[in-house]
Formats: structure tokens, sequence, C-alpha cells
């Protein structure tokens, strides 16, 4: 996230509300969409120490870009998820 539009965002304004919420009620930056990505892969040495999985377990790894109004980028996360616990939900809200 980018320093400029969200210099005063503490852990704390995170621990009750959603990211969105307070990028809107707090810095008045509205989310314009997202993009995520999947990819089936194995897990890095470093993130299997992290996961406590041995190397060379499947994995998904993820990466989402969120951009406001003006199609700026707010929000890049790079994550990686174990693929025997993982979920995912998405529902699509698509305005015309």
């Amino acid at each position: 996230m980018p320093v400029k539009l969200f210099p005063t965002l503490t852990k704390e304004m995170l621990e009750n509300d959603s990211m969105y919420d307070v990028f809107e009620q707090e810095f008045d930056e509205k989310i314009d969409y997202a993009d995520e990505y999947f990819s089936a892969d194995v897990i890095s040495n470093c993130d299997c120490e992290s996961m406590q999985l041995k190397p060379g377990t499947p994995c998904l790894h993820l990466e989402r870009k969120t951009y406001d109004e003006q199609k700026h980028i707010i929000e890049f996360t790079l994550s990686t998820a174990r693929s025997d616990e993982f979920a995912y939900h998405v529902r699509h809200n698509l305005e015309n």
C-alpha cells in the first residue's frame, strides 16, 4: 500500500474493520476493482519453515492488485496458501 495514500494507517485501525472499509472511511479511497491471480506451485524453502510444511509440498500462490477509482494500484499482495486447507469464495457484483 502506498505510504503517501495511507500515511497514518495503523494495525489497530484494521483490527475491527475490513481494510477496504478503513481505506474508504479513514482515507477517502474508494475501491474500484481488484484483480487476483492464483497459480499452483510447490512451497518455497522460506515458506515451508513458517508454515511447518515439508519442502516440495503443493501450494497456491496468490497475487492481488487493488485499484482505486482513478485506476491507481492502492494494494499489492503476495500470499502463499496451503493447497490442502484452501477454500475460496468469490462474489461478483458487477454494476452496468
